[in-house]
């Protein structure tokens, strides 16, 4: 029982091994059980061609939404009070607005907002707003996944690793992201 092991990369062929090719040589008859993450079934087949492993699909990690920290949370609250001030006090939105793109160039952010150097105030401060609301909204992999465990799809995990490791026959699964809706 493994998960993304090298056996099945390498060499010897494709499919239809022979006693030659060095999974088969190094596996023989050995049963080969193998949890697989669902959002990589390209590799999850090569293991069942190569070594006919037996995958069990698995959920990838919980995502969590992306946060701000450091410099560019201090950017963010610049940006905030920018737009509070926008309408009520134009002398303050305009120290801001200075203050903002000075922030975001001397922290290095401008760069990764793609703000050019010669870029205007208004510009930059579009480019900035653009690039902290894609940061924020940006999905991150929280943690990781415990098998069998924590997810709707738990009893499923675990009911096909004792099926496997009983010798009975594992039902087909989904496969795909199911983040991006394509687990089928």
């Amino acid at each position: 029982m493994g998960a993304h092991g090298t056996i099945e990369w390498l060499p010897g062929k494709a499919v239809a091994l022979s006693a030659v090719c060095f999974p088969q040589a190094v596996l023989g008859a050995l049963p080969v059980v193998y949890p697989f993450i669902v959002s990589n079934p390209g590799e999850a087949a090569q293991a069942k061609r190569r070594i006919a492993g037996v995958t069990i699909g698995h959920l990838p990690p919980p995502l969590c939404d992306g946060e701000l920290t450091g410099a560019a949370r201090d950017l963010e609250r610049l940006v905030d009070e920018y737009a509070q001030a926008d309408g009520l006090d134009p002398r303050r939105r305009q120290r801001l607005a200075g203050l903002i793109v000075d922030t975001a160039r001397q922290s290095g952010l401008a760069g990764e907002a793609g703000v050019a150097a010669a870029a205007g105030t208004d510009e930059a401060l579009r480019r900035i707003d653009a690039w902290l609301c894609d940061l924020k909204d940006l999905a991150v992999k929280d943690g990781l996944h415990v098998y069998g465990r924590g997810e709707p799809c738990a009893a499923a995990e675990h009911d096909a690793l004792i099926a496997a490791l009983d010798g009975d026959r594992v039902p087909p699964g989904p496969a795909g992201s199911p983040t991006r809706g394509s687990a089928v």
